[in-house]
């Protein structure tokens, strides 16, 4: 079954929140702002496995760029993947 974007946005709560990072200066934005918070993406971080601490980054990171944590998160969910995907080849 193939999965098109045009689905995906039809699904989230607010079309104009996936057109927030359509640039690559606006992706680097959002990868540096997402290196600030460890707790995060480093496993040795004493709050990683904490999800209640997790969600108050994502939220803290949300508010800095005036968008919903989540689709916040699935957008670096999906550059992550993108990125693993590329180191691959």
């Amino acid at each position: 079954m193939k999965y098109s974007t045009r689905k995906f946005i039809t699904h989230t709560k607010n079309r104009d929140d996936v057109d927030v990072f359509t640039n690559n200066d606006q992706i680097m934005n959002l990868i540096n702002e997402y290196e600030k918070y460890p707790v995060l993406w480093d496993p040795n971080n004493k709050f990683y496995k904490l999800n209640n601490k997790k969600k108050d980054a994502w939220d803290e990171m949300a508010s800095f760029f005036n968008i919903n944590g989540e689709v916040l998160k699935k957008k670096m969910n999906s550059i992550l993947n993108s990125y693993r995907r590329g180191a691959k080849k």
